[in-house]
């Protein structure tokens, strides 16, 4: 039995892995959890867009920083009291609260920037071209503008490079009224191109050349029994785990790895399926 790479998986496969781990990662709240998965998100993203890791890590680094300093301002709850004046109060918990949340924020931005590479527009319309054809089509289209805004913009920016301007704030005005201008002329010579070719003048179908194959099936069962080993560790261990007024005390059992290694697999899960030749040869009676 072939095994297809991750990225070549029927579009059902992707939007339920895609679907799980950011609705996984949404809900959980104990600290090791989190930083388990935004360890794995990275490792997915570094492994998915080499490239651009470092450009976003910087970004990242950046934000996290950021939601931690900032979330003690906001929030005064906490016993452990760092510091206290007449406009608000520093407490560890607070701390320690915004520095999770900031990595789950992050492993949610990691997660969005691995489905745009995996998740194309040709995915999306077959998704919802069926059920909902206006909504596909929305989708695609606007993914597909936001790749060419930023490609223009790029553009833009190197034509702008050697003219001469008084300060910075007028050459980024300049730029993004061109880029604005850019958008306005696309979109209206999409809106006659469609027009042109009797959109919305009858039902339409769209062509795809995905079949749904024996190692989708194999994909979609690891999913789901991941899911279920993540699902039943959250609410028999850390749907109650809590932060003020003191962060809560947990005492870890070895069911506590597995269901973290679980919860880790399931991100890494593209990692594994490289593609090639299955070394298990009695899959096929399985199937």
């Amino acid at each position: 039995m072939v095994i297809k790479s991750f990225k070549e998986s029927h579009p059902l496969v992707l939007l339920l892995y895609f679907l799980s781990i950011i609705i996984l990662t949404i809900i959980q709240s104990h600290y090791l959890v989190i930083i388990i998965g935004f360890i794995a998100c990275a490792l997915l993203f570094y492994l998915t867009d080499h490239s651009g890791f470092k450009k976003i890590l910087k970004y990242l680094m950046l934000l996290i920083l950021l939601i931690t300093i900032t979330n003690p301002l906001f929030v005064s709850e906490g016993f452990d009291i760092l510091y206290q004046n007449n406009f608000f109060t520093i407490t560890k918990q607070a701390l320690i609260y915004g520095f999770v949340f900031s990595l789950m924020i992050s492993s949610m931005l990691l997660l969005f920037n691995v489905a745009r590479k995996y998740l194309t527009d040709s995915h999306i319309i077959y998704l919802f071209g069926a059920i909902m054809p206006t909504l596909g089509l929305v989708v695609s289209m606007s993914l597909n503008l936001i790749s060419r805004l930023k490609l223009q913009y790029q553009k833009i920016k190197e034509a702008n490079r050697l003219m001469p301007y008084k300060n910075k704030l007028a050459k980024q005005r300049d730029m993004i009224i061109i880029l604005i201008t850019y958008a306005f002329e696309s979109s209206l010579e999409m809106i006659n191109s469609m027009n042109g070719r009797g959109y919305g003048s009858h039902k339409r179908s769209s062509f795809h050349l995905y079949q749904f194959k024996k190692d989708d099936l194999l994909k979609i069962l690891i999913i789901l029994s991941l899911d279920l080993m993540v699902i039943l560790g959250y609410f028999d261990y850390y749907q109650d785990f809590y932060y003020y007024p003191l962060v809560q005390v947990y005492h870890y059992q070895w069911l506590d790895l597995f269901f973290m290694i679980c919860f880790a697999t399931l991100i890494l899960l593209p990692v594994f399926f490289k593609g090639g030749k299955s070394y298990v040869s009695d899959w096929k009676s399985v199937f």
